[in-house]
């Protein structure tokens, strides 16, 4: 092994630990069964917003103890040629929405009818408000997509097969969740195999969503269009309200739904692993032909 892969691995070590040390940190400090109310529970709420941002602060303090430097950023907007790619994270955010509010219905509603669902005015104006305030907040994301797109992805890439990459950054970004899925965030508590089948579902969609995110970094040379399409991911929720009962049935059957919110936005991520997979092949037989 030359000394910039030993380099590279040192680098991605270190960040790994300053990003999972605050998350450990708040997995120990606090319980959080989805329960809990008043003062702990709003505490426990900001510690988990923040920690959103340790991959940030762990792509600055790894680039500071390993004198990096900080070329390869990803910080340029670069709105030219590419607003396309910025509404496009937005879409797939919406249709992910969209298609598990769908699937919940047929799962767990099967006397509710589509036809029923008032999509009037009221509606579609909360629905744009709602989209326009996780654009706006885009930057809650942003802390985790300048840790994982535009750090963490980029230094695997080197190390590694692309297709590889893709699945350990998943794993790692997957993983980094572990100290809130085990109290309960995303899949409940009390499921089959738990914790751990909260923790595979959470890698498995990580790899695939994750992949979608890094193509979207690379088409633009920008982690805002990903910190964009996260935020609407997270937030737009407004679909899964036209559910009956929906807190009740998030609830009841906690890890299901949130398989499901996850699983849809995975399974449409797979085509980005699919093309990114297929790109770093063609380029590498590029570079074997031209050797030639």
């Amino acid at each position: 092994m030359n000394a910039d892969k030993k380099k590279m691995i040192i680098r991605i070590v270190i960040f790994v630990i300053l990003a999972y040390a605050p998350m450990i940190a708040i997995g120990i400090m606090y319980d959080f069964d989805g329960r809990l109310t008043g003062e702990h529970s709003r505490l426990y709420t900001l510690c988990a917003t923040l920690a959103g941002f340790t991959p940030m602060a762990a792509n600055f303090l790894t680039r500071l103890i390993t004198k990096e430097g900080f070329s390869e950023s990803y910080l340029r907007a670069n709105f030219r040629g590419n607003l396309k790619y910025y509404l496009f994270g937005i879409v797939y955010a919406v249709v992910g929405s969209l298609l598990s509010t769908i699937l919940i219905i047929i799962l767990y509603c099967p006397d509710y009818s589509l036809s029923d669902i008032n999509l009037g005015t009221g509606f579609a104006a909360m629905f744009l408000l709602t989209l326009a305030l996780d654009i706006e907040t885009f930057w809650i994301n942003f802390g985790e997509e300048f840790g994982w797109r535009a750090y963490v992805t980029p230094k695997l890439e080197k190390l590694m097969p692309e297709p590889i990459a893709l699945i350990v950054g998943g794993i790692i970004w997957g993983m980094w969740h572990a100290p809130l899925t085990v109290h309960g965030h995303n899949f409940g508590l009390g499921y089959w195999g738990f914790p751990f089948t909260g923790f595979a579902m959470m890698s498995l969609s990580c790899i695939f969503v994750g992949s979608f995110l890094t193509w979207l970094t690379k088409k633009t040379g920008s982690v805002y269009p990903a910190s964009i399409c996260h935020a609407c991911i997270n937030g737009m929720v407004l679909p899964a309200l036209l559910i009956p009962n929906y807190a009740e049935l998030c609830e009841e059957h906690g890890f299901v739904t949130g398989a499901v919110l996850l699983g849809i936005n995975a399974l449409l991520g797979v085509g980005a692993f699919v093309l990114l997979c297929r790109k770093k092949k063609s380029s590498e037989e590029n570079e074997i032909k031209a050797a030639a």
